[in-house]
């Protein structure tokens, strides 16, 4: 099960008086470009995004999409509890897995409140491949853990 966490972030500079700023308003930058400079000096991106531009109040913002993806292994004998679209809470059961006797002998849990966006539907899968899509806002727990039973 793979659960990514995309969050839009800003990093923003104050551009000193004197200073004049290098990139125009709505332009798109990569980590390292130069926004301002004065003389030799340069103020450069942290991060690549797009620069919005703030004159009166002298300071340039750019803003990037940070993502993040957690992989958990889940065996491809597991059954879905969930489907596409479906809202789930942060400890909702999303997969339960039971031995050839049909005594469950682990569950799934999903570490973050959010919402199905795919899920892995061929029988032939690989241990280890996503089954399930969680697109969210908030991160989770860091140690979402495979509880057997």
């Amino acid at each position: 099960m793979t659960i990514e966490h995309s969050e839009l972030v800003s990093d923003e500079y104050s551009i000193p008086e004197e200073w004049k700023f290098a990139v125009k308003d709505q332009a798109e930058v990569k980590a390292g470009e130069v926004l301002a400079t004065m003389d030799d000096a340069k103020i450069v991106a942290q991060h690549g995004g797009r620069v919005r531009v703030e004159k009166k109040e002298r300071k340039v913002v750019v803003s990037y999409d940070q993502k993040e993806a957690t992989t958990y292994e889940i065996p491809n004998t597991a059954r879905l509890l969930v489907r596409n679209n479906d809202k789930v809470e942060a400890g909702q059961k999303v997969a339960i897995q039971r031995d050839s006797f049909g005594e469950m002998v682990a569950e799934y849990t999903s570490g973050v409140a959010g919402e199905i966006t795919g899920q892995r539907s061929d029988a032939m899968s690989e241990p280890g491949n996503p089954l399930v899509f969680i697109l969210f806002n908030k991160p989770g727990p860091k140690d979402v853990q495979v509880y057997p039973e």
